[in-house]
């Protein structure tokens, strides 16, 4: 009975062991659908494309670590000095490079103020921006060699300020926008439209955490101005064309590579034309931004740089192809314009009513002809003025021309000495900000009081009357100091 009760278990734990083992082995190597062989070579993550001397790098900054393309892969090639803490690094993972116009690249990141350049295989940290939010899918681009960020969304907040990345100070600076002051959607298609202006429009709504959209798309094409430093509706995107049209994949100045329900499609925001690209050219499946693997779409050099991902002889391997823009330009097909002024998309979606559109965009153009075309004028001001900004405008204009104030002495004037840090600086910088904006709306002047570097001290700033503004002193002071006359 022992000897019949010990030979079964024994003969049948010596298949079974191995059988184990066997299914154990066969389930780790087809766990995960979308794990690559190692002929692919590493798992860079999403990467900060650049060329330097013809050949073209990978900057992975959440691992300190750039890749060069060799041998149809990326390939380790050196460590990167990010310059952050650790505990940063995750969300570091989407850089995005931005040529420079003197050579080398901005690198930056979505979200934060953290800016870097890259130049002869060597990344400097450019910035002291401790954190600049609220602008993750904002459109970042290059104008004059300064890299701009237009709008941008962050703790439930989507807005429309354009800020620029100042190298004498190391910070990024807010620039005051004139006309339309509404959000700018995030991840817009935008480009140059001409020499110093640039469309933006949105064509996706953005959903968190597979929630309701948080921001509808509605076809609108807005101009931005770099030199007026102001923005405008520009038009509608034909309405044809808006139901085709998806996310931007990549841009090459005034020309932008998007997705599309039969594949690729290039706008051309200088020529208002729309192309639509051969799916034999450009499978479809190839037009995202560069994944996990390295594998996508990016535009360096006025060239569509593709990394896909292909089987030969059963072992996948990375290929890369170019394209040149003008190339591909050529031989897409043309399917006519993108942009059109409002009131004729209007027209066309409301055909039933074309006599009441006319009436109201005449009616419109009307009113906007008699509108005022000059300031409103020094008493709106001063009426529009609150205690603070009356406190601080008496004070500055009253004083010699020359003086120029540091914080503590506007936290005087302003009479706040017995509040915190936080909220004198939070006090003066709205007192400022809202001062300004009044001066322009209502005196066409900007800005009115104007601010520099301490010579001393870099980290403070002087506050002095801008010289445009010199020309209401007069008719302020009699406002402010009915008894006083302006020395």
């Amino acid at each position: 009975m022992g000897n019949y009760g010990k030979f079964p278990y024994f003969h049948i734990m010596r298949w079974i062991v191995p059988a184990l083992l066997f299914v154990l082995v066969f389930l780790s190597q087809n766990t995960g659908a979308q794990t690559l062989p190692n002929s692919v070579g590493p798992q860079p993550g999403k990467m900060a494309i650049v060329k330097d001397g013809g050949v073209l790098y990978g900057l992975q900054l959440s691992q300190r670590q750039s890749y060069k393309w060799q041998n149809n892969r990326w390939v380790p090639f050196g460590p990167l000095d990010v310059s952050v803490p650790d505990r940063r690094l995750p969300f570091l993972s989407h850089a995005v490079a931005h040529k420079r116009e003197q050579g080398g690249y901005y690198v930056g990141v979505s979200g934060f103020g953290h800016l870097w350049e890259y130049r002869q295989g060597r990344l400097e940290r450019l910035d002291t921006t401790f954190f600049a939010g609220s602008n993750f899918g904002a459109d970042r681009f290059v104008y004059h060699d300064t890299l701009y960020s237009h709008g941008g969304y962050g703790f439930w907040l989507n807005h429309g300020v354009l800020t620029y990345f100042d190298p004498r100070y190391k910070e990024w600076e807010r620039t005051t926008l004139t006309g339309y002051s509404g959000p700018v959607q995030p991840y817009p298609i935008s480009g140059f439209s001409g020499k110093n202006k640039r469309w933006v429009w949105s064509v996706s709504s953005y959903r968190e955490m597979d929630a309701q959209p948080m921001f509808e798309p509605n076809g609108l094409v807005y101009e931005l101005d770099l030199i007026r430093r102001s923005m405008k509706t520009a038009g509608h995107v034909r309405h044809s064309i808006w139901e085709q049209l998806g996310s931007p994949i990549a841009s090459w100045d005034s020309v932008v590579l998007v997705e599309g329900l039969h594949g690729g499609m290039l706008v051309d925001m200088a020529k208002n034309e729309v192309r639509l690209v051969p799916q034999n050219l450009l499978v479809s499946a190839l037009l995202a931004p560069l994944d996990d693997w390295g594998a996508g779409c990016v535009a360096l050099d006025d060239t569509l740089e593709i990394f896909s991902i292909k089987d030969r002889a059963r072992s996948q391997v990375m290929v890369h192809d170019r394209m040149a823009l003008r190339d591909l330009w050529n031989a897409s097909t043309p399917i006519g314009s993108f942009l059109e002024p409002v009131w004729i998309n209007g027209l066309k979606r409301n055909f039933w009513l074309p006599l009441l559109t006319l009436v109201i965009g005449l009616a419109a153009w009307w009113v906007g002809k008699q509108g005022p075309s000059k300031p409103q004028g020094v008493h709106f001001f001063f009426r529009s003025l609150d205690t603070y900004e009356r406190r601080l405008l008496g004070a500055m204009l009253a004083a010699p021309s020359a003086k120029k104030w540091t914080s503590h002495e506007l936290d005087a004037v302003l009479q706040i000495q017995d509040k915190t840090w936080d909220n004198q600086r939070k006090i003066r910088k709205t007192t400022l900000n809202d001062l300004n904006n009044k001066a322009l709306q209502f005196l066409n002047v900007s800005p009115f009081i104007s601010d520099e570097r301490d010579l001393e001290d870099r980290r403070e700033k002087r506050y002095f009357v801008a010289n445009e503004a010199m020309a209401w002193k007069k008719e302020l002071v009699d406002l402010l100091h009915p008894q006083q006359s302006p020395t």
